[in-house]
């Protein structure tokens, strides 16, 4: 039977890394997984708005921003996967055997990848609202306000499908943010 060790057997130092591995680990996969869930369902409702609207009057050039809120949220589902990880780093730091606790160097290296899976989806999911919102300020702003009497049908309106295009993004940017936050909080708990 494995048992971990009591926490008195253990340093001082590595009980500490070792929950606040835990905790991270935890938080982060929750909130991540909780926000990345409402990004996804706002993503397939954009995706499936825009199939419903009358191409004629669809805003031309928003798939830019399904394609970046897609990339962003793979990002997403590689964090939540880096917080799995930091939970299990964190029950391996309560070995009873020092040979096979993890170094502090290779969970340092290991945290700072989880960084850069943050940064980069980051950046993606920023880049889908940009590509979004520019998209419907020059499209939508261009166009000229009817006179009285005439019909622009709704060409000239933000549409739906748009509106939860740029609410997908603008989620999947605050799990990243989070993410980044967890991240950079470890490392200046670890790295001390």
């Amino acid at each position: 039977m494995n048992k971990l060790p009591s926490a008195s057997s253990l340093p001082a130092s590595i009980q500490q890394v070792s929950t606040n591995l835990k905790w991270a680990g935890l938080i982060g996969f929750w909130l991540q997984l909780l926000i990345g869930v409402v990004s996804s369902v706002f993503l397939a409702i954009a995706a499936a708005a825009s199939n419903l609207v009358d191409q004629t009057q669809a805003t031309k050039g928003t798939e830019v921003g399904i394609f970046f809120a897609i990339c962003a949220l793979i990002s997403l589902a590689i964090s939540i996967y880096f917080y799995i990880r930091y939970y299990r780093i964190s029950q391996s730091l309560r070995s009873p055997n020092p040979a096979r606790r993890p170094k502090k160097v290779d969970t340092l290296k290991f945290i700072r990848l989880g960084l850069v899976v943050n940064i980069a989806g980051t950046s993606l999911a920023l880049m889908g609202t940009q590509a979004v919102v520019g998209v419907i300020l020059l499209f939508k702003s261009s166009i000229q306000i009817p006179t009285i009497g005439a019909d622009a049908g709704t060409a000239r309106y933000v549409l739906p499908s748009d509106m939860f295009n740029i609410a997908a993004n603008t989620a999947t940017v605050t799990a990243h943010f989070i993410g980044l936050l967890i991240t950079l909080w470890l490392l200046n708990q670890i790295d001390k």
